[in-house]
């Protein structure tokens, strides 16, 4: 799972038609997407949501894949930071531009992150 507006949070779970109107069903399914910055979620949901995803999935630590000048994400990064490393998660903080491709510094600090949680 992630947690990325740019990638699959638009897809995550199953599409559960609620409606006979298709328009009217996709905005339901739109609404009930993970909680996210640039929507409007609160702080504290997003944190819950984190957490929840690390119990259920049993994941080892959260890797956060910023884009730049995403503020509303850079403005919630602090307290996630601080409310995860409080709770013992361990987390890595990519910065990368919209189209940026895997660098090798990426590669790098995911490979000694993922060290890291063995």
């Amino acid at each position: 799972h992630d947690d990325l507006l740019n990638c699959s949070r638009r897809l995550l779970g199953p599409f559960i038609k609620t409606s006979p109107e298709p328009l009217e069903a996709l905005a339901e399914k739109y609404f009930r997407l993970p909680p996210c910055p640039t929507r409007g979620s609160g702080l504290q949901e997003r944190i819950d949501f984190l957490v929840g995803l690390v119990k259920k999935t049993g994941a080892k630590g959260i890797i956060f894949n910023i884009v730049k000048f995403c503020e509303p994400e850079w403005f919630d990064l602090p307290n996630i930071q601080t409310q995860l490393k409080g709770l013992g998660i361990p987390i890595l903080v990519l910065d990368t531009e919209i189209n940026q491709g895997l660098s090798g510094q990426i590669i790098t600090r995911v490979e000694a992150f993922l060290e890291l949680l063995t």
